[in-house]
């Protein structure tokens, strides 16, 4: 780093950079230094032709903790690898739920009251979720900042709003094409978060959906979502907290007790 400083300087005649991010040693999952000796060498190279370059780049981001090494393992590439066809499917299943040439209009939050319970939570978690992955991208803790946004799309997004979509979007009414607006407006802010971790497989995504307000061709030059005070609902978030803690709470009973999930039950 100083001789690329002093060499900048040199030749350049001004400062080549200004910030300097030192991160920890990479090793194998044992936390043992790669060694051709030892024959644990991860070549990226290998990686990417088996699991992808986001797979690969999301990994290092993850587990890129301050002052700790990197312990790079398959087991997580495969995880990183999984977390992609997921985001995948989901924006798929969001798309086949457009009619063809149909472009949602942008989502009105100054009538977000309108909105279902599942839709104005999804949305809290939004606005907690871009504050939380900004935050910790401006203070370089890329962990963090990767968790937070992979936790919301897997979790929040794919576990419970588009299960809770799925009724609605059957509708043709005033309510399935609110549900629409919700869906991808959620879905175009996540992808951007998401970008510089997983640059590909976003802009990918990004580019094909059917957005009324796009401001540019690629999500790279997009803006950076910005925290929004008409999304928070901290009411509405609790409640819904609530009613995700009972499902889960009665899915561990039925697996505890090897119980069918198609007989009904009463709670």
């Amino acid at each position: 780093v100083a001789r690329m400083m002093m060499l900048g300087i040199r030749c350049m005649g001004e400062v080549p950079f200004h910030t300097i991010y030192l991160h920890g040693m990479v090793r194998d999952e044992h936390g043992q230094k790669m060694s051709k000796t030892k024959g644990n060498v991860i070549d990226p190279l290998d990686v990417t032709k088996e699991h992808g370059a986001d797979a690969l780049r999301m990994t290092l981001a993850a587990l890129a903790a301050q002052a700790r090494d990197v312990k790079l393992s398959q087991d997580r590439l495969a995880g990183y690898r999984n977390f992609a066809n997921k985001l995948w499917n989901a924006s798929r299943f969001v798309l086949m739920n457009i009619p063809d040439g149909h472009v949602p209009a942008t989502l009105d939050l100054d009538k977000v009251d309108d909105l279902s319970v599942g839709d104005r939570w999804v949305l809290h978690k939004l606005d907690h979720t871009i504050e939380e992955v900004t935050s910790a991208l401006e203070s370089y803790r890329l962990d963090e900042a990767s968790m937070g946004v992979y936790d919301f799309i897997w979790h929040t997004y794919c576990d419970w709003t588009i299960e809770l979509s799925k009724t609605a979007l059957r509708s043709e009414g005033v309510e399935g094409e609110r549900t629409r607006e919700v869906l991808l407006y959620v879905l175009d802010q996540a992808l951007r978060l998401l970008h510089p971790m997983m640059p590909f497989v976003t802009e990918e995504i990004w580019t094909r959906l059917p957005l009324a307000d796009r401001e540019t061709e690629s999500v790279m030059v997009a803006s950076w979502p910005t925290t929004d005070p008409r999304r928070r609902d901290d009411r509405t978030a609790r409640m819904m907290d609530q009613v995700i803690a009972v499902i889960s709470a009665v899915r561990n009973i039925q697996g505890e007790n090897r119980i069918s999930p198609k007989m009904p039950l009463t709670v």
